[in-house]
């Protein structure tokens, strides 16, 4: 397996985690792609696994090619730094989330500007598509969770309940949920995503929420918090199953593996861990990197992982055996 995480050391990195490995294990860096100047703060694949999309303190959206290595193309446009970067389900549009208040939408070969979505009263820290594409989800430091009709960019709904700022949205795998990561209020909320009802509200942590992921047959949510740990949720019950505990630091990004088994987390600690997603149990470490890991995403096939940090690279790693 392999998986893609961002981080505070202006760096998107790429690891190759096997199955069932037991730490420690040795990380050697395979390929290092440049272009961005400070932290990078997101990553995500395109939906076929040929590009990475990266956004960072720089104000830019760079697309790389898997391949090559090459960059494609870097999107300019945002004011402030690009907080969350997220494609299509069909690959061919990017969104990018960012501290000017907008969510702006690009043409993911051209690199146009496609729509620039305003409404947020400050930061947005998160962004991602439903779906079926027609719609996006925003969540910002003002408290609120907005929903976009992307043929219109009108506002279909704004979702209120959290006391503070919102630092992470996330579609159901059927479009008809959302859940939200609270900072100020340290819960994850789960919303009709047409209806803008709360459906749960799932309490546990004790700092603030950074990041929430569904599973991908939508019965369960992981969370990541300040308060070093990650839970995974049943959502129906509104439980926690499993706390995950092993991070020395905050926990400031979570995904879920394509095929459900496993978890992986990004800390402040300067890791990446790798979980069982069932048990809890700890099936891998990455330690090599300089700085601490902002976010984490997995390969659409679930065969790499990447990291990122604040010198401004891409760093992709190979972990060996695999």
């Amino acid at each position: 397996f392999h998986q893609l995480s961002g981080g505070t050391d202006g760096t998107v990195q790429l690891w190759n985690v096997p199955g069932g490995i037991t730490p420690p294990q040795t990380f050697e860096s395979a390929t290092v792609l440049e272009g961005h100047a400070g932290w990078v703060l997101s990553a995500a694949w395109s939906p076929d696994g040929t590009r990475l999309a990266s956004g960072g303190y720089d104000y830019t959206v760079r697309v790389w090619d898997m391949a090559t290595g090459a960059a494609l193309a870097v999107l300019d446009g945002h004011t402030s730094s690009v907080e969350s970067v997220a494609w299509s389900p069909d690959g061919m549009r990017l969104a990018s989330a960012s501290s000017d208040r907008t969510v702006r939408v690009w043409d993911a070969v051209t690199g146009a500007t496609l729509a620039v979505i305003d409404g947020h009263t400050s930061a947005v820290q998160s962004v991602a598509w439903s779906p079926e594409g027609a719609r996006l989800a925003s969540a910002s430091n003002d408290g609120t969770v907005r929903v976009w009709n992307m043929a219109t960019g009108a506002a279909l709904a704004v979702l209120e309940g959290h006391t503070g700022w919102v630092g992470s949205v996330a579609w159901s795998s059927d479009g008809t949920r959302l859940a939200s990561s609270g900072g100020a209020d340290s819960t994850v909320r789960v919303w009709d995503a047409t209806t803008g009802v709360v459906l749960a509200v799932l309490e546990g942590h004790t700092s603030s929420v950074e990041s929430v992921v569904w599973s991908p047959d939508g019965g369960q949510l992981a969370s990541a918090s300040r308060d070093r740990t990650v839970r995974v949720w049943d959502v129906a019950m509104g439980t926690a199953l499993v706390v995950l505990e092993g991070h020395m630091d905050w926990v400031m990004n979570v995904a879920w593996s394509p095929d459900g088994g496993r978890l992986a987390s990004a800390s402040s600690d300067r890791t990446v861990r790798v979980w069982d997603a069932a048990t809890g149990a700890t099936l891998a470490v990455i330690d090599g990197q300089t700085e601490g890991t902002l976010a984490v995403a997995w390969s659409p096939d679930g065969k790499w992982l990447a990291t990122t940090g604040f010198h401004g690279t891409v760093r992709l790693w190979n972990v060996p055996g695999s």
